[in-house]
């Protein structure tokens, strides 16, 4: 697995070091700083290789008759995968969704099926490392990250709701993939507004949508695609633009 560069000025070294290069007092260095949320970068990022191994998930479909729900499609791996049928509404959008449901921890189905699946797990690397998700309880989003160790199971977190999935989720591949949270200022009503944005956001960068608004991330407002290809292409301080 890669490993990581430490910075080599963190915290207070790190506003002491500016404050000398620039003639500032400390203090003042410092309420600059946060006026414009700048911090240390707690690590250098270096690329990571995400792979998808496996989806696995069951329940029932609810409309008109009842019909059963048993799909497994393992043994994926790098490369060109194609999910295709003769006929529209088959579940090739389903199951695209359910993969990026359980990478992000925010639920993307259309509400109508949130009762249709009872369990639901998806395993996925890492570079070399074996990472799966694995929830109980698919429709009160209970359930747990795990990490494997060869053959032997290592819980990570678990979660029992919609909000605690998907705050294990961000907080997971934040650490894991080095990324920097983005701030976004917006005026509502007169008044200053700032708007975080992480990893539910940022994971919008790994697909492409059927009509997309902008090639970078869902949402193409306040230059947030732009500021999504900066922060990929490691421009420094994309957070505080």
């Amino acid at each position: 697995m890669a490993e990581r560069r430490k910075p080599k000025e963190t915290g207070a070294d790190w506003v002491e070091s500016i404050a000398s290069k620039s003639k500032r007092s400390a203090d003042e260095v410092r309420r600059i700083l946060e006026r414009y949320n700048i911090k240390p970068r707690a690590e250098i990022a270096i690329p990571r290789r995400l792979t998808i191994r496996s989806v696995i998930f069951n329940g029932q479909k609810s409309v008109g008759a009842q019909t059963p729900i048993d799909f497994e499609w393992t043994d994926l791996g790098p490369g060109v995968h194609a999910i295709l049928s003769g006929r529209n509404l088959r579940g090739k959008t389903t199951l695209l969704s359910i993969m990026r449901w359980c990478l992000t921890g925010r639920r993307s189905l259309p509400s109508e099926m949130k009762e249709w699946f009872a369990t639901v797990s998806l395993r996925f690397t890492l570079d070399d490392r074996t990472h799966e998700v694995r929830l109980s309880d698919a429709m009160k989003s209970e359930g747990k990250l795990i990490r494997f160790d060869e053959e032997r199971e290592i819980p990570v977190r678990v979660f029992a709701s919609d909000n605690e999935f998907e705050e294990v989720m961000s907080a997971f591949f934040m650490s894991e993939l080095g990324l920097e949270r983005l701030t976004n200022h917006t005026v509502r009503d007169g008044k200053s507004v700032d708007q975080d944005h992480d990893w539910p956001w940022l994971s919008t960068a790994m697909t492409i949508e059927p009509d997309p608004g902008a090639l970078f991330g869902s949402t193409p407002l306040a230059a947030m695609p732009l500021r999504m290809m900066q922060m990929f292409v490691g421009m420094p301080l994309v957070g505080t633009r």
